[in-house]
């Protein structure tokens, strides 16, 4: 497996296998960030602005390898890469509101709180089922070969699950 085109690349496809690795190096590495920089867990009250903005720049650098492994997944489920555009955007709301300081206070929840909650569950649930449960496009599609080496278009033969 080639790690720098997994985190870094947008091009071709990747199964559910790749998928969760991707995922699993990209929690370890922002839990590891967010204890080497001090940026705590679960906070007891709002965050200070300074750590406000690491966790901002912890987010901001996950991000892209982020889109890079979900928008492989998509091609592997011929699906266009934009439709990433939906997690990346509700991502990018929610760390520019914490960052602000309108949300992620524990001891004030508020309806934005609330709001920024249901679609994040929604589109991170859907994201999920979609990308690690369902298999890929069995063949070849647009976005490339079969990760899975299954048939190509036009050939006979047994497809793999």
């Amino acid at each position: 497996m080639n790690f720098g085109h997994l985190l870094l690349g947008f091009d071709g496809r990747i199964s559910r296998q790749p998928f969760w690795i991707g995922l699993a190096i990209l929690a370890a590495a922002e839990l590891l960030a967010r204890w080497l920089l001090d940026v705590p867990f679960f906070p007891q009250t709002m965050k200070p602005f300074p750590v406000r903005v690491t966790e901002a720049a912890i987010e901001l650098v996950t991000l892209y390898p982020t889109a890079a492994v979900v928008i492989k997944r998509l091609h592997d489920r011929n699906q266009p890469g934009i439709y990433a555009a939906w997690l990346i955007g509700i991502m990018l709301v929610v760390l520019t509101t914490d960052l602000v300081g309108l949300t992620d206070d524990p001891n004030n929840v508020g309806w934005l709180d609330w709001v920024l909650a249901f679609f994040v569950v929604g589109i991170l649930l859907a994201f999920l089922i979609e990308l690690g449960f369902r298999r890929g496009t069995q063949g070849e599609n647009r976005y490339g070969p079969d990760p899975l080496g299954g048939p190509t278009a036009g050939s006979q033969g047994a497809e793999k699950t």
